[in-house]
């Protein structure tokens, strides 16, 4: 069997785990194992799909990569993450709209900016299809900015080691003539 492996620059499956629970199974020796499972489903669609953690790890890939850092806030009981920017730190989503997008599990401006065409038929809001592509045009925008802000640094580094340079780099030339006061000698 052939393991995934995850490109960094690969698009992640819409997923979001509804639950993590134990199963608990009987072994032909009366040994009781904990099977570890996760429900699932896509942002914004209804059907659930249940898979359990050790096939999911086994296996690796894409809903792994989104599920995992999931699965391990549950491990350590804590709050699971969320990756990206909050809706409601996105000014053009009202209360109304963020409830109405939290109820699809849309929770950030990169959920928000990637549902389909079958999402965006469920939500019903006046400029829906708009505001979804103001969304992905806020996020290719702090991509490019993102970008220059790395450049920036690069040439900030740069310039710094070439100033380095500059002042370790020995004078040319007489140095410069030794000024003496004059002498006030009384005649």
């Amino acid at each position: 069997m052939e393991l995934h492996t995850v490109n960094p620059n690969d698009r992640l499956p819409s997923i979001v785990p509804i639950r993590f629970f134990i199963n608990y199974l009987h072994d032909k020796d009366g040994k009781v194992r904990e099977l570890e499972s996760v429900e699932w489903k896509k942002i914004g669609m209804n059907d659930t799909t249940v898979a359990r953690i050790d096939h999911l790890k086994r296996d690796g890939g894409p809903k792994w990569a989104v599920l995992s850092k999931y699965y391990e806030a549950w491990k350590a009981n804590e709050a699971p993450p969320v990756t990206g920017i909050p809706l409601d730190r996105w000014a053009p989503v009202t209360p109304d709209l963020k409830k109405l997008l939290n109820d699809l599990l849309i929770k950030t401006v990169e959920d928000f900016a990637d549902i389909n065409e079958d999402v965006m038929a469920k939500i019903q809001a006046p400029g829906i299809r708009a505001l979804r592509d103001e969304a992905r045009k806020h996020l290719e925008s702090l991509k490019a900015m993102s970008a220059v802000h790395e450049e920036n640094k690069r040439l900030k580094a740069e310039l710094d080691e070439l100033r380095a340079m500059i002042e370790a780099k020995p004078k040319r030339g007489r140095p410069p003539k030794e000024v003496n006061e004059p002498s006030h000698t009384s005649q």
